[in-house]
């Protein structure tokens, strides 16, 4: 069951169609824009190859189709199993959080609306991880947005850089790799400058290792909200549930249930600061604030919230016994195990808090369809 869900959160997504001059249109679906850029390019080289008397339109056959995928791939530039063939004398996969601050892109020759998509690998598969918002009518477009974002055995980054047209839609101009290594990524910020075609995107990376990320240290002030006992929360709320909870749940559930990744994709590192200064020192102010941020930045301050908690909501003294429990091969002694843990809990804050997640959770995965999120890669995110 658990490949099976890996498999599901792997599996390719993106719709690529490819339409005979007959009219017959044949949908394929990639992992990843990066690659889906890659074959049509690679398109147009072979449709640059064609002899002059092939232009009559004739049906394709699956055959002939297949035959044409063997084609395209031989001008993909994408290093085709490289996480497989990796050796023991390769660095280590890279593991912990990549902080990216995307400052401006130059070489426009006209002012365009520009967004930019970032892409990472896990293990050999790529997801999205970053979509900025779109700059509009800038020679010079500027972000200056920070992302924080979660390496799961990665190795590389891809950047896409895409402009909106009226008369054409999306257009991609350009892309770039930047292979990820200890030799270059420190713990302070370091600029790079990568050059995509005509234009050079100007940004700024970190990294800190997984040791680094997991360390729970807490809070110097005891009014703060993040790194504070999750009991102490509710008890000055006077609240069953923290109100940065329930009010980041209900907003993922508006607007960002069918989204791509949600909880996966990271948000924007300003959005989140600021979000945690308004939760911190005016809370219901936050409730407005979280509806004009990017929804990934509300998930990702739920995430952040209960990662800095000094205590998981399942105490640790439950955690291990949860799973010990989940080690047990009989099944239905399993589920009576979870229970019976479960019920042993402080009923307020903490079965309460465990109740209203796992509720949103399993909402969340059944829009899975639209959202590749199964409540397998959901257990994984959180």
């Amino acid at each position: 069951a658990e490949l099976e869900a890996q498999l599901v959160l792997a599996s390719p997504h993106l719709l690529f169609q490819v339409s005979s001059k007959s009219g017959k249109t044949f949908s394929i679906f990639l992992s990843s824009e990066y690659e889906r850029s890659q074959w049509v390019e690679a398109l147009k080289i072979l449709q640059e190859k064609l002899p002059p008397n092939t232009s009559q339109a004739h049906n394709m056959s699956m055959v002939e189709l297949q035959s044409w995928v063997t084609s395209c791939r031989k001008f993909l530039k994408t290093n085709m199993g490289s996480f497989l063939m990796r050796s023991t004398r390769d660095e280590p996969l890279l593991i912990g959080d990549l902080h990216l601050v995307l400052n401006n892109l130059g070489g426009l020759t006209r002012p365009a609306e520009i967004f930019v998509v970032i892409e990472v690998d896990s293990y050999g598969h790529y997801f999205r991880k970053v979509k900025t918002r779109a700059i509009q009518d800038s020679i010079e477009p500027t972000w200056n947005d920070e992302f924080i974002i979660e390496l799961e055995g990665s190795e590389n980054v891809r950047i896409l850089v895409y402009e909106e047209t009226k008369g054409q839609g999306t257009m991609l101009r350009g892309k770039a790799t930047l292979e990820l290594s200890r030799s270059w990524l420190g713990g302070a910020y370091s600029e790079q400058r990568i050059s995509m075609n005509d234009v050079m995107l100007t940004c700024q990376t970190k990294y800190l290792a997984f040791e680094e990320t997991i360390r729970r240290v807490p809070t110097a002030k005891p009014t703060a909200l993040f790194k504070t006992s999750i009991n102490l929360t509710t008890k000055k709320e006077k609240r069953a549930v923290p109100f940065i909870i329930t009010s980041a749940v209900h907003e993922v559930e508006r607007r960002g249930i069918t989204e791509v990744g949600i909880y996966r994709v990271s948000g924007s590192a300003s959005d989140m600061a600021r979000l945690k200064r308004v939760y911190e020192s005016k809370p219901y102010e936050a409730e407005q604030l979280i509806k004009e941020c990017d929804v990934h930045a509300v998930a990702g301050i739920l995430k952040q919230y209960l990662r800095d908690l000094p205590d998981c909501i399942f105490t640790s003294e439950a955690y291990s016994k949860l799973i010990d429990a989940y080690r047990n091969p009989d099944e239905g002694q399993k589920s009576r195990l979870y229970l019976k843990l479960f019920s042993h809990l402080p009923p307020n804050p903490n079965q309460a808090c465990v109740l209203f997640l796992v509720e949103h959770l399993v909402r969340v995965s059944q829009m899975e369809q639209q959202n590749k999120m199964s409540l397998h890669n959901l257990a994984t995110v959180f």
